[in-house]
């Protein structure tokens, strides 16, 4: 599929949006949004390897895709995953998983990306990623659910449907 890059929105999925049964609706969808190349679908490095130290089909369906790394080519990275690892994890980062997550969110926010996860905001992980996301905004790094992701995505086509309808009218 080729993909304009200046048009083509780029969602990274976090290792816990690895749909290797296609179980989950709204995963298939995003998949199928990418196949079409509407959207382009990537992991971190991070949550590239976190989801292929899985079972063989989370490996195989994780390889179906690119991963992306971020390096540190202007001096920013020791403060900025300070700053994300103090607004997701505000009592220190405990743990690899927790460490990775801040790595995560650094890459999507170094590529222009929206990380897709399912992690955080319910009463077992009231904090979490997505419980995190409106501070996370405020510095520029965009979060969604996978449901969030779909519709907006959505959204946005529709909308591409009507400018096109006007615009075939219009001529």
């Amino acid at each position: 599929m080729r993909y304009k890059i200046a048009e083509t929105p780029v969602f990274h999925l976090d290792a816990n949006r690895v749909n290797s049964m296609a179980k989950d609706a709204g995963v298939n969808r995003l998949e199928r949004w990418h196949e079409e190349g509407v959207i382009f679908l990537e992991y971190s490095v991070e949550a590239y390897s976190e989801a292929e130290s899985g079972s063989d089909s989370r490996r195989n369906k994780v390889d179906e895709y690119t991963w992306i790394e971020a390096v540190d080519n202007i001096g920013d990275e020791a403060d900025r995953l300070r700053q994300i690892a103090k607004i997701v994890f505000p009592n220190g980062t405990q743990s690899p998983n927790q460490r990775n997550d801040v790595r995560i969110l650094y890459t999507a926010w170094k590529a222009g990306a929206v990380l897709v996860t399912e992690d955080g905001d319910s009463k077992t992980q009231p904090r979490g990623i997505l419980g995190s996301k409106s501070e996370l905004a405020k510095i520029g790094i965009r979060v969604l659910s996978t449901a969030e992701a779909v519709s907006e995505i959505e959204a946005h086509l529709r909308r591409r449907k009507v400018e096109n309808d006007l615009t075939r009218r219009s001529t």
